[in-house]
């Protein structure tokens, strides 16, 4: 574990992106298959998300210590 109990890695081995242009990316691409959306009530509201896509509403707090300290954004 790391400064506020954050782990050095994210758990398993499916990789989480953190920010809005990389989520952005990461929904873009057709290769990658979206299993579950975690974001602010504000930030999915401003996207167009299809409705059978699993989302995940949460504060900044704990989105920040679901992804390593090191995470690219």
């Amino acid at each position: 574990m790391r400064r506020g109990n954050r782990p050095a890695q994210a758990s398993g081995q499916r990789p989480r992106f953190w920010g809005r242009h990389a989520v952005l990316a990461s929904l873009a691409n057709p290769a990658r298959t979206v299993r579950k959306l975690w974001g602010t009530r504000e930030a999915l509201a401003r996207l167009d998300l299809p409705p059978v896509l699993p989302v995940v509403y949460a504060d900044v707090a704990d989105l920040g210590r679901m992804v390593p300290i090191d995470a690219p954004h």
